[in-house]
């Protein structure tokens, strides 16, 4: 521990397996939408994630597998192209948000995430 009104600075060495600053590999859940460093493309690419390691800390992509987390990170919030109204309300969707919409095959109200607005 630092003392009193000291900073403690931290290497990467000093966080836990399968953080990416403080962000922990399990914030990122199976099916996911997320993008992937390319070191030969030179660029983030779009990805999904399909497992994550609770032991190696990697997570596999369906691009690649065993990806360290440093290597990932969720995409950008998109600017908003279009906004829907229900009776008269405005109501704004961005890529990444939480949303649940009617399945009428289910019959019931099913979670998803907005990909592509």
């Amino acid at each position: 521990p630092s003392p009193a009104g000291s900073a403690a600075i931290l290497t990467q060495a000093d966080l836990p397996l399968g953080t990416r600053g403080n962000l922990p590999v399990s914030a990122y859940a199976v099916g996911e939408v997320v993008e992937y460093f390319s070191s030969t493309q030179g660029t983030w690419i779009p990805a999904k994630v399909l497992r994550v390691s609770a032991t190696s800390g990697t997570v596999d992509l369906d691009c690649k597998p065993d990806v360290p987390p440093a290597k990932i990170r969720r995409p950008a919030p998109q600017p908003l192209s279009t906004d829907y109204a229900i009776g008269g309300a405005a109501l704004n969707y961005n890529v990444g948000d939480s949303v649940e919409y009617f399945g009428a095959t289910q019959q019931k109200w099913v979670p998803a995430k907005v990909l592509k607005v």
